[in-house]
């Protein structure tokens, strides 16, 4: 385990020129727009919000954590990590960490990222405090594409979609990966302490498997779900979306019970955190042609729209 230098930046052009203290408005989330390679914040509550400019530019990819504190953007060769994002954020260049991520995930005290063109992982943890970077995973030996990985302790769970070895997979340091269950088209997986979910978009089936880590005993949780592509998890309750079906779906996890079901005007492409504890991102905005989507679930789950404006320049 290495420590990670952190460098303050005092001043970098990836910063835009008015940060988070000049909007006017409760900050409600961020979003990393990809058409415009920029991390944005977004502004209002729950079916009256909107965009801002940009708080950070030329991004190739970026992530914010759960609770909406903190971010990871990758910038060039560089990791970057944005604390205070509610407040007046600070923006620090991780030295020595793996370039090029464009996967992440968050538990509740460190951070994982993987690149898809060096076929590595690596685990940050203490990410909220002083940053420590494992060595990276080497994940070249997996069959087939990533689509997904999640994170709890020293456990890195990896959804890999592929028609031969598709699966979900366990990467451990100095392990290699292990195949916990096969599935043809794993596209989602979540976890809750100790226990995984994932969805095997093929079958149209939810799977759990109760203490991963140590078992590799998939458990069938429910089935019928047409073209399941994201899961989320919100208390006792798992979050499923549907893309070709356009339904989002709630669970009550003890009883297995559908406790809502809501029928969506657009195609749903996951749930990704959006910056707040109880929201998720549904669909990616795309100016002038769709906005973006979100799910709130803070009271009764709720999907409401941010337009897609263009970057202000």
């Amino acid at each position: 385990m290495n420590k990670v230098l952190t460098v303050l930046i005092a001043a970098s052009g990836l910063l835009a020129a008015g940060d988070i203290s000049s909007i006017r408005g409760p900050v409600s989330g961020h979003l990393y727009d990809p058409q415009s390679r920029s991390l944005r914040v977004v502004v209002g509550v729950p079916g009256a919000s909107w965009l801002s400019a940009s708080l950070l530019t030329d991004a190739a990819s970026a992530s914010v954590a759960p609770d909406g504190s903190t971010a990871l953007v990758v910038s060039g060769d560089r990791l970057l990590l944005i604390t205070q994002l509610r407040g007046n954020p600070v923006l620090r260049d991780l030295n020595g960490t793996m370039p090029g991520a464009d996967r992440f995930a968050w538990s509740k005290t460190a951070a994982a990222q993987y690149s898809s063109t060096r076929g590595q992982a690596q685990i940050l943890r203490n990410v909220f405090q002083s940053p420590e970077a494992d060595l990276p995973l080497d994940l070249s030996s997996l069959p087939g594409t990533v689509s997904a990985i999640a994170l709890a302790g020293d456990s890195l769970a990896i959804a890999v979609d592929s028609e031969t070895g598709g699966g979900i997979y366990l990467a451990q340091r100095g392990s290699p990966p292990r195949l916990l269950a096969s599935a043809g088209s794993a596209r989602s997986l979540v976890i809750a302490a100790s226990d995984l979910f994932y969805a095997d978009r093929e079958s149209g089936t939810i799977w759990h498997i109760p203490d991963f880590p140590r078992n590799s005993t998939p458990v069938l949780f429910l089935s019928g779900i047409q073209d399941p592509v994201g899961l989320a998890l919100d208390g006792g309750r798992l979050l499923v979306v549907a893309a070709s079906s356009r339904k989002l779906l709630v669970f009550d996890i003890a009883s297995r019970a559908t406790a809502a079901e809501i029928d969506l005007e657009f195609e749903p492409s996951g749930l990704e955190p959006a910056g707040m504890p109880s929201q998720w991102l549904l669909a990616k905005g795309i100016p002038g042609r769709q906005p973006y989507y979100l799910l709130d679930t803070s009271q009764t789950p709720a999907v409401y729209f941010v337009p897609a404006a263009e970057v202000e320049q």
